[in-house]
C-alpha cells in the first residue's frame, strides 16, 4: 500500500512537471510556426528526444539497479557474498578508488572463496563509508556549484526548471552508479518527489524578487544581481539536500523509525554546504586563473587516516598508517 501511495504521487508530480515543460514546448513552437512549420515539428521531435533522454532514460536506469544498502555489508549474511563480489567489481569499475584501496580489493578477489568472505565484506564497508562517501560528497558539492552557476545566469523560470531536473536526475544516476545499487522502491520514489518538488520550485523562483525589500536604495545592475544570487542559491540548496538524501538511502538500512533523521542529516548537511558552496563559485574561477598565472611547485596532501566505522552489531576499524 506504501509504494503504491508514493507510486500515485510519483505520477503526479511527473504529470505537473511534464505539463509545465508541455506548454513553454508548444509557446515556443507556435512562434517557429510563423516561420516554417517544419521547424515547428523539428523543434517537438528535439524536445521529445531530450526529454527521454535527459529524464525518462536516468529515471528507468535507476529503477533497474538492484536494491541494497551499504548498512547490509556488514550485517554478516551468508548470502551476501554474491553482492559484495559484485559490488567490489562496480567499485573496481565506477567507484573512482584510491590506488591502496583498489590494490587491495583486487587482490581479496583473486583468493579463496572461504577465506575472503569476510576479508571482502570488512574492506568493501570501510572503502564505502570513506573513500566513495567523501567521492559521493564531491559530487553533490560540484553538481550543486553547476546548478548554482547557470540558474543565476539563465534569468529564465523555465529553464532554471530544466537545469535542476536534468542536474538531479545526472547525479542520483552517477551516485547509484558509483555504489552500484539503489535504495528501496519507496525511497527511490521519495527522491524524485523531491527532485520534481525542487524543479517546480526553481521555475517559480525567478518570480521572487528580493531586491524590492531595498527599494530604490539600490540601482538596476545591483538588483538584477542580488536577485540572481538569491535565485542561484535557492536551487544550490534544493540540490545538496536532493544529494545528501540520496546518500543516506544508499548507506542506511531500510527502517521507518529512521525516516525523520535521515531527513533532517541531509537537510542539516545542505545547510552547512551551502556557505561553502555560495563562497565557491566566487573564489574557484579566481584560483583556477591564478593556477594558470603562477606555477606552484608544492602539492596539497589530504590526511588519509579513516575513521573509526559502527554499525549494526559489528566493529570494524581501520587505523591510520604509523
Amino acid at each position: 500500500m506504501k509504494k503504491f501511495y508514493w507510486f500515485i504521487i510519483f505520477l503526479m508530480a511527473l504529470a505537473a512537471v511534464t505539463f509545465v515543460a508541455y506548454y513553454n514546448v508548444v509557446r515556443v513552437g507556435v512562434t517557429l510556426r510563423d516561420h516554417s512549420v517544419y521547424i515547428e515539428y523539428l523543434f517537438y521531435a528535439l524536445c521529445a528526444f531530450l526529454y527521454f533522454a535527459l529524464l525518462i532514460d536516468p529515471l528507468f536506469s535507476i529503477l533497474f539497479s538492484p536494491q541494497y544498502s551499504v548498512a547490509r555489508i556488514a550485517s554478516g549474511e551468508r548470502e551476501n557474498y554474491r553482492m559484495c563480489a559484485r559490488l567490489a567489481k562496480n567499485l573496481l569499475k565506477n567507484g573512482e578508488l584510491k590506488e591502496g584501496d583498489r590494490a587491495e580489493l583486487e587482490e581479496i578477489l583473486k583468493g579463496g572463496r572461504g577465506e575472503k568472505r569476510d576479508r571482502l565484506a570488512k574492506k568493501l564497508y570501510l572503502v564505502y563509508n570513506n573513500t566513495v562517501k567523501k567521492n559521493l560528497d564531491e559530487h553533490i558539492k560540484e553538481a550543486a556549484k553547476n546548478t548554482f552557476y547557470f540558474t543565476a545566469l539563465s534569468q529564465n523560470g523555465f529553464l532554471d526548471m530544466m537545469i535542476v531536473l536534468v542536474n538531479n536526475f545526472r547525479l542520483v544516476k552517477k551516485m547509484v552508479a558509483m555504489c552500484g545499487f539503489r535504495p528501496s522502491f519507496v525511497r527511490v520514489m521519495k527522491i524524485y518527489v523531491n527532485i520534481f518538488f525542487s524543479s517546480l520550485v526553481a521555475d517559480g523562483a525567478e518570480s521572487i524578487n528580493l531586491s524590492s525589500l531595498f527599494g530604490a536604495s539600490l540601482g538596476s545592475g545591483l538588483k538584477l544581481a542580488l536577485n540572481s544570487i538569491a535565485n542561484g542559491t535557492i536551487n544550490a540548496f534544493f540540490m545538496l539536500r536532493t544529494g545528501f538524501l540520496a546518500k543516506e538511502y544508499l548507506f542506511t538500512e531500510e527502517a521507518k523509525k529512521k525516516k525523520l533523521e535521515l531527513r533532517r542529516t541531509a537537510m542539516a548537511e545542505a545547510a552547512s554546504h551551502l556557505p561553502h558552496i555560495i563562497t565557491s563559485v566566487v573564489t574557484d574561477p579566481l584560483k583556477s586563473l591564478s593556477r594558470l598565472l603562477f606555477k606552484s611547485d608544492e602539492d596539497k596532501k589530504e590526511g588519509e587516516g579513516e575513521d573509526i566505522i559502527v554499525d549494526l552489531n559489528q566493529k570494524w576499524v581501520k587505523k591510520k598508517p604509523r
